[in-house]
């Protein structure tokens, strides 16, 4: 058992306070590879052009390598929007149905269409928590020559659902990061962040919340190439 653990397994009744940030990173990343196929209901909220659109509802499957996401945005609980991308049938398309008559039939559409970008700054590669924890690995690191970031620990539970909170805000005036501050909302059990916000120098930039996480789904061969 290597120093990191054993910090760990001393901090896990104030996780993630108590746990050094690259550990507490280190373990989210081990939690990632460990989830296998993950089934979760996510709802998010982001600004787009100066507007903020959402919150949205989506059901999601998500496998992290090789990367491939199942998703059906709903509204007022029911399907409205289906999409399907597996990096390993088109890499740069996804499969899209949308309700009502355009819903007769599913076409391809590139990820970072037009059509994408009317609601949202991301691709569909950017969903899931991998591809969460690339991004602030991203910030991190380029906010290190500037001193890198403070970080503040909120009190233990006192986050949405019972989650424990902290806080990272980057040195001013680093240039290139997405966020200027992020507070992240851990799941002891999971190690993972299931409540995220996002601040830029705007104000609110993004917000997620993660719900009913469940890892190591069992799906068919051809779950992740038909819609």
């Amino acid at each position: 058992m290597d120093v990191s653990q054993l910090v760990l397994l001393g901090a896990l009744a104030t996780w993630p306070s108590a746990v050094p940030t690259d550990t507490l990173f280190a373990e989210a990343r081990r939690a990632v590879g460990a989830l296998g196929v993950y089934h979760a209901t996510i709802v998010k909220t982001e600004r787009v052009r100066g507007k903020l659109i959402g919150p949205e509802v989506a059901d999601v499957w998500i496998r992290e390598v090789p990367r491939a996401v199942r998703m059906t945005f709903l509204v007022n609980e029911q399907p409205a929007r289906r999409v399907l991308y597996n990096e390993t049938v088109r890499a740069r398309q996804m499969l899209v149905r949308e309700r009502g008559l355009l819903g007769l039939m599913s076409i391809w559409v590139t990820i970072d269409s037009w059509l994408v970008r009317r609601n949202t700054s991301h691709t569909v590669r950017d969903v899931g928590f991998g591809p969460l924890l690339d991004l602030i690995d991203h910030d991190v690191t380029r906010a290190r020559p500037f001193g890198g970031h403070r970080r503040t620990d909120e009190l233990p539970g006192q986050g949405p659902a019972g989650t424990s909170c902290v806080v990272f805000t980057a040195p001013a005036d680093t240039p290139g990061l997405h966020a200027a501050r992020t507070r992240l909302c851990f799941d002891r059990g999971l190690a993972l962040p299931l409540f995220v916000e996002v601040f830029d120098p705007a104000g609110l930039l993004e917000r997620y919340e993660w719900r009913n996480v469940t890892p190591r789904q069992t799906v068919g061969d051809s779950f992740f190439l038909a819609e």
